[in-house]
């Protein structure tokens, strides 16, 4: 597997969707500001990971499931936040889409398999849960996937726990639509200046904004 390729689906795996050029743009990042070789992407080995390509973003197997409004919510979404770029070591662990460094998850899945015997169970359970948090499903609907699964809790005490812990992973699991934050990393970002209607434009014109970009 050649250099770019790997970005690639290690990107698209944290991520979500994303073009080639933060693929780039990371690769240079890791590589002194080196451009990658211009090896061609291994397209066999994308559809081996269900990735595709529409001509502007790579994106998994579930983002192909948006509606086309969800695809383009989608997209400017994305546009409008910054990216979490890792180290090109932690980075490259997202070549399998079964990565996962969200110490939570683990927690959350040893729990369950203490109140439930079916070994597929719990981690259907808890793949699920993890999956729809990078989705940024609500944290109600993360309770209530044990429900669907039949989980029974010996006690109160054991489901405040469980719901302890899916708070936890809706917390700290890398959210595609964060561009890779944790939504507890995300809301520790300083905040974007927003630029008021008589404000300089931030293109440097000298005009007010109102009567240059913010038109």
């Amino acid at each position: 597997m050649n250099d770019i390729t790997k970005y690639v689906i290690a990107a698209t795996n944290l991520y979500g969707m994303v073009t080639l050029d933060k693929v780039v743009e990371v690769y240079r990042y890791h590589h002194d500001n080196h451009i990658p070789s211009a090896e061609p992407i291994d397209q066999d080995l994308l559809e081996k990971h269900h990735m595709y390509y529409d001509g502007e973003y790579f994106y998994t197997e579930a983002m192909s499931m948006n509606t086309e409004q969800e695809w383009q919510q989608e997209k400017q979404t994305k546009r409008n936040k910054p990216y979490y770029i890792p180290t090109q070591d932690e980075l490259l662990f997202y070549i399998d889409n079964e990565y996962e460094e969200n110490d939570a998850y683990f927690d959350l899945l040893e729990f369950i398999e203490t109140i439930e015997e079916n070994e597929v169970k719990v981690i259907n359970v808890c793949y699920e849960i993890r999956g729809m948090a990078a989705l940024a499903v609500p944290y109600q609907r993360l309770l209530n996937i044990a429900n669907e699964y039949d989980i029974i809790f010996p006690s109160d005490q054991d489901f405040k726990t469980y719901a302890t812990l899916v708070k936890q992973v809706h917390q700290h699991t890398r959210r595609w639509n964060l561009n890779g934050y944790t939504l507890a990393e995300y809301n520790q970002l300083p905040k974007p200046h927003k630029v008021g209607r008589n404000d300089p434009c931030q293109c440097g014109s000298g005009k007010k904004y109102k009567k240059c970009c913010g038109k």
